[in-house]
């Protein structure tokens, strides 16, 4: 986090960041002098401001910055890893600039973090150290990168960098290997969003065997899949409002149509078992309406006889109905 200080007492700052470190002395970058104790710290930025030799009104003397890591990420040695990154973060963010800086060490609920003083010109030089927002935010990417290649076990302290504009939710990284991999090869999420979601489905594609099993899984990532006058689109609800794609756009007709050579014959025996189901479903119905349509036709037969116990037409017709379920009696108990 960068904050600019306009008019704030320099020697101030440097009195409150050494109240709260375990260290004596300041770290310096691009500094010439050992063992700097405030007074040499404040000396430094001083001496380095004496270049500039127009000094306007609300000018920016010097930052102060912080950079922290999660207190659920601990390090075996927090003295070097931090300083590791205090010096990359400056080799980035000033390469050509004075900066000191003091570590302070975290318990367990407050994160070590390390406090930053950077000269608000360059070093030895009227210029000022300023960067443009695209640039600072180019800067943390790199250094998130940084963090995820040479310490993968820090993932708490892994933030969403994606840009300015709609927010992906935020993924834990080993939940989602391919925002990590993207990320580390440098690639620009919020310029081109579809990459991630390109990634995802083609990996989706590569292992599902089914078309419900990619919705499934797209679902899960929330991806929704649909069709609109015969084209096939991807929208993705991570963010708001959300984008649609066109599977052409994503440029993966090619896998699709390999998942479909792959999926095809697995959908078609499905159909197939859908179709044997419901035929044995109807003939089953069938049968069972047959029954029931010979039991009212005996019960009917019966009442007649009831009424005139010498109708030989009746008592031939219960015959033959006996004989009907005589039959189908036999064929159940082969079954």
């Amino acid at each position: 986090m960068s904050r600019k200080r306009r008019g704030s007492s320099l020697k101030n700052h440097i009195s409150y960041i050494s109240r709260g470190s375990t260290d004596r002395f300041w770290d310096g970058y691009n500094a010439m002098d050992y063992f700097i104790d405030n007074k040499k710290a404040l000396e430094g930025l001083v001496n380095n401001e004496s270049y500039v030799t127009t000094k306007r009104k609300g000018r920016v003397r010097f930052y102060h910055e912080v950079l922290a890591i999660h207190p659920g990420d601990q390090c075996e040695n927090p003295e070097v890893t931090m300083k590791e990154f205090a010096y990359e973060y400056l080799n980035r963010r000033c390469p050509e600039g004075l900066a000191y800086f003091k570590l302070h060490l975290g318990d367990g609920k407050k994160p070590h973090h390390i406090h930053f003083l950077i000269s608000g010109n360059k070093l030895a030089s009227s210029r000022a150290m300023t960067l443009k927002k695209a640039v600072y935010a180019r800067v943390k990417i790199e250094m998130q990168q940084y963090q995820m290649k040479k310490y993968p076990e820090m993932k708490h302290s892994i933030v969403n960098l994606d840009g300015k504009g709609p927010k992906r939710d935020f993924v834990p990284v080993e939940e989602n290997p391919v925002r990590l991999r993207l990320l580390l090869e440098g690639k620009d999420l919020k310029k081109e969003p579809k990459l991630l979601v390109r990634e995802i489905v083609k990996q989706v594609l590569s292992r599902s065997l089914d078309v419900e099993m990619i919705k499934q899984s797209l679902g899960k990532e929330k991806l929704k899949l649909f069709r609109r006058r015969e084209v096939l689109w991807i929208k993705d609800l991570n963010i708001e409002p959300p984008l649609r794609f066109k599977i052409s756009q994503l440029g993966l007709e090619g896998t699709l149509e390999q998942m479909l050579q792959r999926v095809l014959p697995v959908e078609q025996r499905k159909q197939s078992l859908k179709r044997v189901r419901q035929t044995r479903e109807t003939q089953k119905q069938s049968v069972e309406l047959n029954q029931r349509q010979v039991q009212l036709e005996k019960l009917r037969i019966e009442r007649r006889l009831q009424l005139n116990p010498n109708d030989d037409q009746a008592k031939k017709a219960l015959l033959k109905l006996r004989e009907i379920e005589d039959q189908r009696l036999k064929a159940s108990i082969r079954k």
